[in-house]
């Protein structure tokens, strides 16, 4: 049987096009496909929405999408894509107006269209998009490794490729506007005819040394700062011990305290990579001990108190 490559969409127009195609195929592995823009489509190209709360920024496109057609337009249909299906709660209670809202998972979408895509979950997060979730290393050892498997999200750019190109008029992509998915980055970052609507506010924070896809944020009481993966991750940052204001927050062998006005310089565990080394007393006196030693995942490591460094 011979295969064939087909030369032209007939679903959308240029501007989703040429974003879409340049982002799936940096994958080296991914079949390459001449495609050419559908003739007589309007072209609402790609547009990013920073927003803090998903459902506003649903809304925010939804009101977008009904200034772009105007108060006499005819009906249109926008299918709103989460990465997982309790996003559908993201959704209005009612559209109101001329739009036709439906809800799918990307996965399922595979073969559908509408006029218009709202694509959510674009988050950097355990469970967002690209999911971060690492795979059983069972099932390594049993099922063959997925086509594009050595490039970096293989699977989940082919995911956000599918969630793209399921429009014929224009996509939206509600991005968190303190974490964005490293996909809508690099879709700014790569496609300057990509739209933009709201700021990006880039968190600060620092990665969670645990599972290092979450970030480390004060509770509400500041009593303490643990990750935002929480439940899926417990990790918990140490009190600084110099200052006992601040929270000690560790990336690879460095270490400081969130306390703009501590000077302290922390000594980071080196056999956790979690903790920090704190002076405790023994039978036989004062040493170091990891301060994650009472942990959910406890480190035993300890140091002469002179191997302070």
């Amino acid at each position: 049987m011979r295969e064939r490559a087909l030369g032209r969409t007939f679903r959308f127009a240029r501007g989703i096009l040429d974003p879409s195609t340049a982002f799936v195929t940096r994958n080296p592995e991914q079949t390459q496909r001449k495609l050419r823009p559908a003739d007589h489509v309007p072209d609402g190209g790609v547009t990013v929405i920073a927003s803090g709360d998903r459902g506003n920024g649903v809304q925010d496109a939804l009101r977008d999408i009904e200034e772009r057609e105007g108060a006499d337009g005819p009906p249109r249909s926008v299918l709103v894509l989460g990465r997982y299906r309790g996003s559908r709660e993201a959704l209005p209670s009612s559209s109101g107006g001329r739009l036709r809202v439906e809800f799918s998972t990307v996965h399922a979408a595979k073969g559908r269209e509408a006029d218009y895509v709202v694509v959510l979950d674009l988050r950097e997060a355990r469970l967002g998009f690209p999911a971060q979730i690492a795979a059983d290393p069972l099932l390594d050892l049993v099922l063959p490794p997925p086509p594009g498997g050595g490039y970096p999200h293989a699977e989940e750019r082919r995911l956000f490729y599918v969630a793209l190109t399921r429009a014929r008029r224009g996509t939206y992509l509600v991005a968190d506007a303190l974490r964005p998915s490293a996909f809508v980055e690099e879709l700014l970052r790569e496609s300057p005819g990509v739209r933009r609507l709201g700021e990006f506010r880039r968190d600060r924070t620092a990665a969670c040394p645990r599972c290092r896809t979450g970030r480390l944020d004060v509770s509400g009481s500041g009593r303490s700062m643990g990750c935002l993966n929480f439940p899926f991750c417990r990790y918990r940052a140490p009190r600084c011990g110099s200052c006992s204001q601040g929270f000690v927050v560790i990336a690879g062998d460095a270490a400081r305290c969130t306390n703009a006005s501590c000077d302290a310089a922390p000594s980071p565990c080196e056999v956790c990579g979690q903790g920090v080394m704190v002076t405790r007393r023994g039978r036989t006196g004062a040493f170091l001990g990891c301060s994650q030693y009472a942990s959910d995942q406890p480190c035993t490591n300890t140091r002469n108190l002179a191997a302070r460094t």
